[in-house]
């Protein structure tokens, strides 16, 4: 299919990948909010998709969710929100400004009301976010589809080692009392790197913030990852364990929303009960002796897994196909798009 065939289609998301070489780019790199409001009222009069991230939030002034706003009017173009990875609640602000807590969760629906038309699209990334999702926000569930979400590896990778201790990080629905109860009485390192805090921790457990390549570089080095996960209206995560999954790590994961699109236990991760005792179980069967053989099986299987399904190139192209298919069908009967490829399914390799 030409990219004639494929209609014009603009995007705020940058790439060089081969499928993302026909998308206009709408760059927001170096302007102010304004500036970029009427770039994409202006480069988006002669498109038929534009294809914006819905997870751009308070730190970029909800530049996307604006844009879709200023989209709403005059000519409509189909407008596909990628990563609507959206809570009622804005924690971000409410650290500012506890009263928020009040009035975040109806500023929230208002505002998805404001932004939503019969040409709007809305990008989740599980598959049972599809309908809680247009229940919570009041929007049609046919314009509401699964796009897996992708490993962040853009780089080259640095040497890559399995070291003595256990890795766990980032900041978004973590609930790290899990592993910190767990890991009390193992005799093994856990080294988190968030911006949670617990008193009163054991030695053998670090908890501080780290820069990224700090963070990445305690990623690449620890011999497990363990996501401990908040169960909440959306999926999370996703960014963490896909990446230790393709540097060969074990990751082990409570059973939450979404982990099981990503994950298939005991084949390419574990899924744990989200339990301390659940994790510590996972923890000392990994680290027994007898079963190094079925944790570098599964490690490995992960990684060509994760390298097949979950690239840059698979994310983007799973959202070129959702603004084809507008293109093409006029219609959001989305449900065939739903989730993973066809040329990705079938046994992990």
């Amino acid at each position: 299919m030409t990219a004639t065939d494929q209609g014009r289609v603009a995007s705020s998301l940058w790439s060089d990948e081969a499928v993302w070489r026909d998308v206009h780019l709408i760059d927001r790199r170096g302007i102010g909010l304004l500036a970029y409001l009427r770039a994409v009222h202006g480069q988006s009069r002669d498109q038929d998709v534009v294809i914006l991230n819905g997870a751009l939030g308070f730190a970029h002034r909800y530049c996307d969710i604006l844009a879709a706003l200023v989209l709403k009017w005059g000519r409509r173009p189909w407008v596909v929100l990628v990563d609507c990875t959206w809570e009622q609640k804005s924690r971000s602000l409410e650290k500012r400004a506890r009263w928020l807590s009040w009035v975040m969760p109806a500023v929230s629906k208002a505002m998805v009301r404001m932004i939503d038309h019969d040409k709007l699209v809305y990008c989740v990334l599980s598959s049972s976010e599809r309908e809680e999702f247009a229940d919570r926000w009041k929007v049609d569930a046919d314009r509401v589809v699964f796009t897996p979400f992708c490993h962040t590896m853009y780089e080259n990778r640095h040497p890559n080692s399995h070291g003595n201790y256990v890795f766990a990080g980032g900041n978004s629905l973590r609930d790290y009392p899990l592993v910190t109860k767990a890991f009390r009485d193992l005799d093994i390192d856990l080294r988190m790197a968030t911006s949670y805090r617990e008193e009163n921790l054991p030695a053998h457990i670090q908890c501080r913030s780290l820069p990224h390549e700090a963070y990445m570089d305690e990623l690449r080095g620890a011999r497990h990852v363990v996501v401990p996960l908040e169960q909440s209206t959306r999926s999370a995560g996703q960014q963490t364990y896909l990446n230790a999954m393709l540097l060969e790590k074990l990751v082990i994961v409570n059973d939450v929303r979404g982990v099981r699109d990503y994950i298939d236990d005991g084949e390419t991760g574990l899924i744990v009960d989200s339990t301390p005792d659940a994790f510590a179980a996972a923890i000392r069967w990994a680290e027994a002796p007898e079963n190094s053989g079925a944790v570098d099986i599964i490690r490995q299987r992960a990684a060509a897994l994760v390298e097949r399904r979950h690239s840059l190139a698979a994310y983007l192209s799973q959202v070129r196909a959702v603004a084809s298919h507008l293109i093409r069908r006029g219609t959001t009967d989305l449900r065939a798009l739903d989730g993973y490829p066809a040329e990705v399914h079938g046994p992990s390799a």
